[in-house]
């Protein structure tokens, strides 16, 4: 049974150099919740921010922000984020989601500049301008209004995916394909740190790996990759 007990919004932060912060879904627990397409997130880094630079001596890992946010709302589902200031940043979003804020509300809140959270408010001020709705609410009351409507008639009109597709690409978004191709065979390219659903949509990589997992030649751990990979792609439903 639900209870009022559990907080929906706890931070958990890795206090380390830089540090490590996250609060609500993962990404994978979105897209099972919601499916591919069925909620926006942005991940943004670090690097070559003002902050950033002016930090860089003494840095030698470089920082993101990532948000997840609801479709068509854009209520904060979720947020993972690397930064020396993480800890402090994931606050503002715990408040956020308590109060079921949004990413114009964020967006519309200015914040100090070179701070460490100026990089989260321009991701929500991305994710905020990034339909014709957060376009409209930037106009006034009367497009404010509009995008208003226009949100809940998208809201009304979107079909949910099947829990069992839902379930294959969150397994999918889970899982990293850390790949790298120790032989020029067409199709094959090295990948790091990408999704095997977001490389599931490269069709040619897809069937070159069903065919370069024939080769004997090839080394065991990079094998063990390319089943797994396979595995996953055979089990869609």
């Amino acid at each position: 049974m639900p209870s009022d007990s559990i907080h929906p919004a706890v931070p958990r932060v890795t206090f380390m150099d830089p540090e490590i912060a996250s609060i609500g879904m993962t990404r994978a627990e979105c897209v099972e919740k919601f499916g591919a397409g069925g909620f926006k997130y942005l991940k943004a880094a670090e690097n070559d921010t003002d902050r950033a630079d002016i930090d860089s001596i003494s840095r030698s890992t470089d920082g993101f922000v990532e948000l997840r946010v609801s479709i068509p709302r854009g209520k904060i589902l979720g947020a993972t984020i690397c930064s020396p200031g993480a800890s402090e940043i994931i606050n503002e979003l715990g408040v956020a989601m308590v109060n079921k804020l949004t990413v114009r509300n964020i967006g519309r809140c200015i914040h100090a500049y070179p701070s460490y959270g100026y990089l989260m408010h321009r991701v929500a001020l991305s994710l905020a301008l990034s339909d014709v709705w957060g376009l409209l609410a930037a106009c006034g009351p009367i497009g404010r209004a509009t995008g208003s409507v226009g949100r809940n008639i998208q809201g009304r009109l979107r079909r949910k995916k099947s829990k069992v597709l839902r379930r294959w690409e969150s397994v999918g978004t889970d899982k990293e394909l850390d790949y790298t191709a120790s032989s020029d065979v067409e199709g094959i390219k090295s990948m790091s740190s990408v999704s095997f659903f977001e490389a599931s949509d490269d069709d040619v990589f897809c069937e070159a790996m069903r065919r370069h997992v024939k080769n004997d030649d090839i080394r065991v751990s990079e094998k063990e990759v390319m089943i797994d990979f396979i595995k996953w792609l055979d089990s869609k439903p």
